[in-house]
């Protein structure tokens, strides 16, 4: 039997990697057609989703952790 911890942290990265991919496409696309042209504000706002869905994926594996058996 796999005793191994539900992969929780690996399938929230990788959501929040996607769901960063598409704001930034999408708020440049909204910038572009504002006639803003380039500016920082999809990074930003990509960066801090992929900050969000790293503090979630850390306190999945902490709370893995505490809830694992010894």
């Amino acid at each position: 039997m796999n005793d191994a911890p539900p992969p929780y942290e690996k399938l929230v990265l990788g959501f929040g990697t996607a769901l960063a991919a598409l704001a930034y496409a999408y708020w440049t696309a909204v910038g572009m057609d504002r006639g803003e042209g380039w500016t920082s504000t999809p990074a930003v706002r990509a960066l801090f989703i992929l900050g969000a869905s790293a503090v979630l994926a850390l306190v999945l594996r902490l709370a893995v952790r505490i809830n694992s058996n010894p």
